[in-house]
């Protein structure tokens, strides 16, 4: 451990630094000596925050959308029996499975988030699996539109809106992270 004012290595339990006599805290982040200057060995993580409650959100939603999906399904093969629906029934019920798969996948991507809300290394796949997210969102809510006809064409924007923003979030903190890992340690963006 090194004092944080004067860079001098410390033994371990001193309460005050013997060169410049600063208080030294029972807790320091891990600390290195590196070209002169004393930094931290972790970087910070500004968009741990973000992570941890988009995460259990989407975890939580998504849940709920999961058996909303399914009653769904469930309702769409009962009603098939007694309404004369022919083509529309499969289109419903594969609409229904992909709308399944899509509540799986945000369940994985909290559960992602929340395990991976430190990491700056796994920032940029946070970020991917974000941007994939809100892709398929725009697709379904397209899809939406067209199977509401004229009513679903002005609905549009109200539906997929809400949709995006916890993928919105999501991927505001994986970038936040990103960055503050990138700044960090010097590196440069991918992005650029």
């Amino acid at each position: 451990m090194f004092c944080t004012r004067c860079g001098r290595e410390l033994r371990t339990g001193v309460a005050l630094c013997g060169q410049c006599g600063t208080v030294v805290p029972a807790e320091l982040p891990p600390m290195v000596q590196f070209g002169g200057q004393i930094i931290p060995t972790t970087p910070p993580k500004p968009g741990e925050g973000y992570l941890k409650v988009t995460g259990i959100l989407l975890i939580v939603l998504s849940a709920i959308g999961f058996f909303m999906m399914l009653e769904l399904l469930a309702g769409t093969s009962a009603w098939s029996i007694y309404l004369d629906i022919g083509v529309m029934r499969g289109v419903w019920i594969a609409y229904c499975v992909v709308g399944i798969f899509h509540m799986l996948y945000r369940i994985f991507m909290g559960i992602m988030g929340i395990a991976n809300c430190r990491s700056g290394i796994r920032a940029q796949l946070l970020r991917k699996i974000a941007v994939a997210d809100i892709l398929v969102v725009v697709a379904l809510s397209l899809v939406d539109a067209a199977m509401l006809g004229a009513l679903g064409a002005g609905m549009l924007i109200i539906w997929m809106l809400p949709r995006l923003v916890l993928p919105g979030l999501f991927k505001k903190g994986a970038s936040r992270n990103k960055a503050a890992y990138e700044a960090f340690f010097n590196i440069e963006s991918e992005d650029a």
